[in-house]
């Protein structure tokens, strides 16, 4: 984490005197309240999936130095057995060999009811006992709704997307039934079937929804970083607050994959060892977290998915969580083919597909902004005009299963792209991004990329990947052909709103999908606007950098060129201040659109009617 990528977060000295790192003046705290209570403390530490709970010897090792009298225990085989597990989840997991379903059940499914009565009666007993002891009882489910009630303070331990994924892609805890062997094959952005699997349609889900719950009733937020770091429920939430309440970065991350480019790892410095970069994360809300800069002197990262259960409304305002509960809508990302190759020829599903066959809420809608080209370079966007599409889907399916090449620009419309070019990607219509070229990728959910052809290329692994020619044809909207294309899919520029010289044009939106993107240019001086009841997403695409004022101009934060602000819907009315020309795009939720779109901003004048 880098000091443009931290958010400063200043905190008043009474809470930052509930923050702690490392465990030795905590314990303190530990032994004053139980010689305080002359009874048993009962504690219990419980944390999303693939917590390291060895690292809760360091608090023992403290508690024995302090001579403190206590008691731990594992209380991880509160779950039931694997094979058990299994039964529960095996519809979900090979109900498709590709995908799955989400699991909407709860943690406490996995529970063993009787392991639970004699868990709840050990509680009852420790209520009992007259000399005071140190009780700490941990592991993930240890508070859950039968059980919470017995302790006396609740500590919930968190962990980052990325390190959750590594922890699963090692192990499938007890997931999987022992006769279970591993899930063979690759998804989409660089995880393995098995990965993808596991955290898309249980882990994520379940352990989601038991985070919610336990940050509402924790006594303490812990991160097991290079050192422990501890905040009482107080002060977690008095950061959460600071950090909803203006504009914010999330560390990026970056993938390689098959097709990747070089442009990201050239102008991000990355580390050389990196074959390609072909995602950059800027705005994946979900895989990613903030970091956190604490009154100059503490840094720490934040999971996104954590600070939005506790930020929900002032992060993307009433109607938008009303709408679309606990998934943030968009994404942003830069997609590089430069010097690399194309992407696979893929459709995206639609809202009614994903909910029928993977029980997901939200469609795959996707736009392509280019902001670097080689002179060759396109976009392969909807079908030719006459093209039969059964012949189609027989020869991809042939290039499949024989292993031959398949003649996709025979089927699949090209468009030649150029820097400051839109195209639209709503669900249903083939496409890829040719290479040698960068864009920034704007989006909804992912994870259900349909390949139709991917060049009988291998991945990273040395394996081919994975073909998807039944959900591909399912989902693609034959209709989508070169002239309706042409018409629906690559929008002109419209002139929105004026301020000086200064100019916000609509790029693109259409009704069946969730976002719309728009372009600020910007002369040297100051950019007036708002959120309204939503969010914003600002990418700097042109210039240096520039100032964003929020809070009625009393605080500032840098956005450089490049790089991705999210503007929380709690700001309201901020300004943008450039001593250069510049560009910026910017993203907002297609719901509030029309509203704000008509709405003048102070200094500007409304263009759009």
């Amino acid at each position: 984490m880098t000091s443009n990528d931290a958010n400063m977060v200043w905190l008043e000295k009474p809470l930052q005197e509930e923050i702690f790192v490392g465990w030795s003046k905590f314990c303190q705290r530990l032994h004053r309240r139980l010689m305080d209570s002359k009874k048993n403390l009962v504690i219990a530490f419980d944390g999303y999936l693939g917590v390291d709970w060895d690292r809760l010897y360091e608090l023992t090792k403290e508690l024995e130095n302090l001579g403190i009298n206590y008691e731990i225990k594992d209380y991880s085989k509160l779950w039931k057995q694997p094979s058990a597990i299994w039964a529960l989840i095996k519809d979900n997991i090979e109900c498709d060999i590709h995908f799955g379903k989400i699991y909407s059940g709860q943690l406490e499914d996995f529970l063993d009811f009787q392991r639970l009565q004699e868990f709840k009666s050990y509680l009852t007993s420790l209520r009992k006992q007259q000399v005071p002891k140190l009780v700490i009882l941990y592991g993930n489910g240890v508070v859950n709704r039968f059980t919470k009630k017995f302790f006396d303070e609740v500590f919930y331990v968190d962990i980052s997307r990325t390190e959750f994924l590594k922890k699963i892609e090692k192990h499938s805890y007890r997931f999987l039934g022992e006769s279970k062997g591993p899930i063979r094959g690759q998804a989409d952005v660089g995880l393995s079937l098995g990965t993808f699997k596991l955290s898309q349609y249980i882990c994520t889900p379940i352990f989601d929804k038991h985070r919610r719950r336990l940050i509402r009733i924790m006594s303490y937020y812990v991160l097991f970083e290079d050192e422990v770091k501890i905040f009482s429920k107080a002060s977690f939430e008095k950061i959460c607050d600071e950090l909803s309440s203006k504009p914010f970065k999330l560390t990026p991350l970056y993938i390689s994959g098959p097709w990747g480019g070089q442009w990201i790892k050239k102008v991000r410095n990355l580390d050389p060892s990196y074959p390609n970069c072909a995602w950059a994360f800027e705005a994946v809300t979900g895989d990613m977290c903030l970091g956190v800069n604490l009154n100059g002197s503490l840094f720490f990262k934040l999971p996104f998915t954590t600070f939005f259960a506790n930020s929900k409304q002032k992060l993307v305002g009433t109607k938008i969580f009303k709408r679309f509960g606990y998934f943030f809508p968009i994404r942003v990302h830069y997609d590089d083919s430069y010097e690399g190759g194309n992407m696979a020829i893929q459709v995206h599903p639609n809202r009614q597909y994903v909910k029928e066959h993977f029980n997901e809420r939200v469609g795959q809608h996707e736009a392509y902004y280019i902001v670097k080209r080689k002179e060759h370079a396109g976009v392969y966007l909807g079908l030719k005009e006459n093209v039969d599409v059964n012949e189609f889907a027989y020869k991809a399916k042939k290039s499949y299963e024989k292993k031959v090449p398949l003649d996709y620009r025979r089927y699949v419309n090209f468009i030649k792209s150029k820097v400051g070019d839109l195209f639209l990607i709503p669900a249903g219509t083939i496409h890829a991004l040719g290479k040698d070229q960068v864009c920034i990728e704007i989006g909804t959910s992912y994870g259900y990329t349909f390949h139709v052809y991917d060049y009988l290329r291998p991945n990273l692994n040395g394996e081919l990947r994975e073909i998807h020619i039944e959900h591909a044809f399912a989902a693609l909207k034959k209709s989508r052909r070169e002239k309706w294309v042409k018409r629906r899919l690559v929008p002109k520029a419209v002139l929105m709103i004026s301020q000086g010289e200064s100019k916000e044009y609509l790029l693109g939106r259409r009704k069946d999908m969730i976002f719309e993107v728009r372009r600020l240019e910007l002369k040297p001086g100051t950019w007036y606007d708002s959120t309204g009841d939503s969010f914003h997403i600002l990418i700097l695409t042109k210039g240096n950098q520039v100032e964003v004022l929020f809070n009625n101009s009393k605080n500032s934060v840098l956005l450089e060129w490049s790089r991705t602000l999210i503007v929380p819907a709690s700001v309201g009315k901020y300004t943008i201040r450039s001593s250069q020309e510049c560009q910026i795009l910017k993203v907002i939720p297609y719901s509030e659109a029309t509203k704000i779109s008509k709405k003048c901003i102070k200094g500007g004048t409304n263009k759009c009617r």
